[in-house]
């Protein structure tokens, strides 16, 4: 670890001690293990040779109708996980738990996991908005299912806005521009 150099006269009273110990405390952890948040990562896949090559997207990457996207995800502890996207024409689309299924445990050890499939970016205006939402406890998948659906009848509000759920629940987003 780095050793911070104080100038000699710096005289710290009683309360900024106690700030600067509380702000320690606080941030030791996100400087000794990083951001522990869920993470949302999305890759463009090319095919190359035998096998495809994943290429990260950064928010507000561009993508083009007939572009491919894997989605991956580092649970962290939220491991009870919920992915879809809407687009620019307020369609939803449910990556996981996949379609069908209940299961909405993500449990990778803390490492990123890319989902088994990848998304045809179809012909969507102006954007493809993509949405992890995790907790640490179990929860009814389909009351996020329904806010997603709802966010999506107004796609401006899909664009910015963030889904309207309570605290127990980590959101992450990232969004993709549509140039065709």
């Amino acid at each position: 670890m780095k050793k911070m150099n104080l100038p000699n006269n710096l005289v710290l009273t009683p309360n900024y001690r106690s700030m600067l110990l509380v702000c320690m405390i606080t941030l030791l952890p996100t400087i000794l293990l990083g951001d522990q948040s869920p993470k949302l990562t999305l890759y463009s896949v090319g095919l190359g040779g035998a096998e495809a090559k994943l290429r990260p997207l950064r928010n507000m990457s561009v993508v083009h109708s007939d572009d491919s996207i894997m989605v991956g995800v580092i649970p962290y502890k939220s491991k009870y996980t919920v992915i879809f996207s809407i687009d620019g024409k307020g369609e939803f689309r449910q990556y996981f738990p996949y379609r069908g299924g209940d299961d909405i445990i993500l449990d990778t050890d803390n490492k990123e996991s890319v989902l088994g499939h990848w998304y045809k970016v179809d012909y969507a205006k102006d954007f493809v908005r993509f949405f992890l939402v995790s907790s640490k406890k179990h929860f009814d998948y389909m009351k996020i299912i329904s806010a997603g659906n709802e966010l999506a009848k107004d796609p401006n509000k899909a664009k910015t806005e963030s889904l309207k759920l309570s605290s127990d629940y980590n959101q992450a987003t990232l969004i993709l521009k549509k140039e065709d």
